[in-house]
């Protein structure tokens, strides 16, 4: 039974934390872990952060759920995925602008009694509004089994856990007080036949960020969309601790040039 937990706390999380995607749904998700998984852990940062004063090394993931978007191509080059987190909040921003002026259009397209803009400026309105809000991605497996190892890990290699809202354009700094000598940052590591990290020094601390991708026949790397197309893949096996994650993956140098 024991090693069947990984399995049963993936399939609990997809079935009640799938669409984490507002404040007081991530709440719910980290006092039910801190009760089920890491009893011995405080929980601090309004509800983001796992602690134990014992610690020295801090694991970062992303707890919420994917955001679904329309476009975009199947996979991405290291340097424009990185990028597209702020691409994205961009695009987020111009929507809600774009949306709210919409309304002021229909209110016009309605005074003047003009049924067929009004129309069409209802579905833009509706439209933008979407795009905006942002919608949870229904096939993030690859994410949710990303999130089940980031529990494991936390809790069989003695890290605090702290729950990112959303994805990052970089590696974190100075995300807590410099307290830990290491900071361990899980992005989506089951999307992906391979796994890689890029590490760097931060003062005193060591910065480590973990990601899966493809390699081509011309040893370039490349990032599935899941933001796009999903991930319905459960991985075979499962990494419980920071040893096993350090070894199944693979260093790169730098992330500015991806050829291998």
């Amino acid at each position: 039974m024991n090693d069947k937990k990984e399995k049963i706390l993936f399939e609990y999380l997809l079935i009640h934390f799938r669409f984490v995607y507002y404040p007081k749904q991530q709440a719910r998700l980290v006092n039910w872990l801190a009760r089920q998984f890491l009893p011995e852990y405080q929980v601090k940062q309004k509800g983001f952060l796992l602690t134990k004063s014992t610690n020295k090394k801090l694991l970062i993931v992303n707890s919420f759920a994917p955001t679904k978007t329309f476009f975009g191509k199947r996979n991405y080059r290291i340097n424009t995925w990185l990028k597209l987190p702020k691409r994205m909040v961009l695009i987020q921003m111009i929507m809600l602008l774009l949306a709210i002026a919409l309304i002021f259009i229909s209110s016009y397209f309605w005074f003047k009694e003009w049924p067929l803009l009004l129309s069409m400026a209802v579905i833009l309105c509706a439209v933008s509004s979407l795009i905006s809000i942002g919608l949870p991605q229904s096939k993030c497996f690859s994410h949710m089994a990303t999130l089940t190892s980031a529990i494991f890990i936390a809790r069989n290699s003695n890290m605090d856990l702290f729950f990112l809202k959303g994805e990052m354009s970089e590696l974190p700094k100075r995300l807590i007080a410099n307290r830990y000598s290491e900071i361990i940052w899980l992005r989506d590591i089951y999307n992906g036949n391979k796994l890689y990290f890029y590490d760097q020094k931060v003062s005193s601390c060591t910065e480590k960020m973990f990601f899966a991708g493809d390699k081509t026949t011309t040893n370039e790397i490349l990032i599935n969309n899941i933001n796009r197309y999903g991930n319905e893949k459960v991985p075979k096996k499962f990494l419980l601790n920071l040893e096993q994650l350090e070894n199944y993956s693979k260093q790169l140098s730098r992330l500015s040039n991806n050829r291998k």
